[in-house]
């Protein structure tokens, strides 16, 4: 179904518009795509962090197809700023950290690292300023931090709170003829109910307050770390103002003085003097300072860090997460002898049952081979994610963390309306009562749909089990708490479904202990980045993916539909995905 929504939604023209500007694109797309590198020459500087750093978990360089549809955004692996951030603590050349409005950081458990990091910076006795020409919660998150901040006369600034924009299509596919049956378990587990509701149930709203207050309290702990407001006060902005003039932010102390850009740059050469070029402060941009790195693994690692990122399909898979896929790095990790342990960094709202329950097979081989398993769970790690991680012998959480979601559906869709509007005939030949129950034609009979929820409640036994036993708990403790419903880190810490608080440094440190290991020697088990080879050869097999850029409306109600859900099989998935 999304290849055809995506097919209608755009025009192929791809293969003609790469032959024609053939190699120039290539080039210039190659050029644009790739990170800065190279030694810093300069004696002293303030390293700017701005739009140039943006992160994901493993990082990656765009395919030239996003490349040619505007996208040319690059991003760093998490961990190495925040390693950068760390060095730069101790760096004498680095005077400085200048955070610009404009650095991404998404997902809150990253920001949240971010954060920490800068304020251990800060800690060292250098300054951190800030500028942007607009705040929100999100940005000001990680400005919060710094010693000045800074905004033009005309800058807005936002503290509105959180919330969560959760797309209903039953109405849509009422109308072109598509129908959606689903067997489930959990009253929580509301990940069928855009295609079967015109709004939220009770259960998904009080779900979905109590995960956005959690998130929320979060960052107002962390914004009341600059000590520039408590809690109680940020909490009163957001319930009774929302929006300030930037002389009302002063005037709350939220920001420190109004300038132009202009003038925060003749500020900052007062400060720190003059460029080369005569024309701005000495600086570094946060891409070269990251480029001057060696990021290489520590020689005879004792410790491997393997990310599990994105939706958890069955097969094999590149830009997710593959059962087969992830199943075969695990099991060569068993083969390392000079391996003792395993930390697996999970950053996943879930997927195909099936493909969770192979990867959740190879964590248990590798705990019996001797090796030791900790998870460190991202922005999320839910249904499926949580899966794979609740038989590993300790699981880490940012407080942030958005897990939990144990449950498991299926969804049959039926296009018979549609096809009869179209005027396509189905004649139906079969052996067996149930031959055609996955097919698409029709709707399912009583029969098939108490056949299928017969098997939804066996996986939803075996998910009940697998976190029963990997966690300790008792078989009905699990279901009170579980049933679909997503919890933060800090409470799923609080019922048991996680063992610490912390990122990733946290989890090796803990893999360590428990592995006996005092010398720590990490290998980060990093996804290659796409070469030319395979994203030439990507454009020209990919049909579903056009060069004209599909219009943004179209293209986000296409991709918030989670791929997952699309393949057939019962899956253990995130009912939402969450971007703040």
């Amino acid at each position: 179904m999304k290849r055809f929504l995506i097919s209608v939604a755009a025009t192929m023209v791809g293969g003609f518009l790469f032959f024609f500007f053939g190699a120039a694109i290539i080039a210039g797309a190659l050029e644009s795509a790739s990170l800065e590198g190279g030694s810093v020459s300069l004696d002293e500087y303030v390293l700017v962090l701005d739009s140039g750093v943006a992160t994901s978990e493993t990082g990656s360089v765009p395919a030239l197809l996003a490349v040619l549809q505007g996208n040319s955004q690059s991003s760093v692996a998490l961990r190495k700023l925040l390693e950068a951030i760390e060095f730069a603590a101790e760096d004498d050349e680095v005077l400085a950290i200048l955070i610009d409005g404009s650095m991404q950081i998404p997902g809150l458990a990253q920001r949240h690292q971010v954060h920490s990091a800068l304020l251990e910076f800060k800690q060292s006795g250098k300054k951190i300023y800030a500028f942007s020409d607009e705040y929100d919660m999100q940005s000001y998150h990680l400005a919060s931090i710094a010693d000045e901040i800074y905004m033009p006369p005309m800058g807005g600034f936002s503290m509105m709170g959180m919330s969560a924009e959760l797309n209903f299509y039953a109405e849509a596919l009422e109308k072109i003829g598509v129908e959606f049956q689903v067997t489930k378990v959990g009253k929580y587990k509301s990940a069928v109910e855009p295609y079967l509701l015109r709004e939220a149930s009770v259960e998904n709203k009080n779900q979905m307050e109590s995960l956005l207050e959690g998130m929320q309290l979060e960052v107002l702990n962390d914004i009341a770390l600059g000590e520039r407001a408590s809690v109680d006060r940020l909490q009163e902005i957001i319930d009774n103002v929302g929006l300030f003039s930037v002389d009302e932010a002063i005037a709350e102390g939220l920001v420190t003085k109004s300038m132009y850009r202009d003038q925060l740059i003749d500020y900052m050469v007062g400060e720190f003097g003059l460029n080369e070029s005569g024309d701005s402060f000495i600086q570094v941009g946060g891409n070269a300072y990251l480029g001057a790195f060696d990021f290489s693994d520590d020689n005879n690692s004792n410790i491997a860090i393997v990310y599990a990122d994105g939706e958890i399909v069955d097969g094999w898979s590149t830009d997710s997460i593959g059962g087969n896929s992830l199943s075969e790095e695990l099991r060569a990790l068993r083969r390392e002898d000079e391996i003792q342990a395993v930390v697996l960094r999970v950053n996943s709202p879930g997927g195909s049952a099936y493909a969770s329950e192979q990867i959740l097979r190879e964590v248990e081989l590798l705990r019996e081979s001797g090796k030791t398993v900790v998870v460190s769970m991202g922005a999320v790690a839910a249904s499926g994610g949580y899966w794979i991680a609740s038989r590993a012998d300790a699981i880490v959480a940012q407080a942030s963390t958005i897990t939990g979601s144990i449950g498991v559906f299926g969804m049959f869709p039926n296009y018979q309306q549609l096809r009869e509007k179209i005027g396509v005939n189905v004649q139906l030949v079969k052996t067996g009562k149930y031959a055609d129950g996955f097919g698409l034609s029709r709707s399912k009979s009583a029969d098939e749909l108490a056949l299928f929820q017969k098997f939804v409640d066996r996986v939803y036994e075996d998910f009940l089990d697998r976190v029963t036993s990997g966690r300790g708990l008792e078989r009905d403790a699990v279901h009170e708490i579980a049933q679909g419903r997503v919890w933060t880190g800090a409470q799923a810490l609080e019922l048991g479904l996680v063992d610490v608080l912390g990122g990733l440094d946290a989890a090796i440190a803990l893999a360590a202990e428990l592995a006996g290991i005092e010398d720590i020697a990490v290998s980060y088990r990093e996804p290659v980045l796409d070469d030319f080879d395979t994203t030439l050869a990507e454009l020209l097999a990919a049909e579903d993916y056009p060069i004209v850029k599909v219009p943004s409306v179209i293209s986000e109600l296409i991709y918030s539909m989670p791929p997952s859900l699309f393949q057939p099989g019962i899956k253990a998935r995130l009912p939402f995905d969450v971007r703040f």
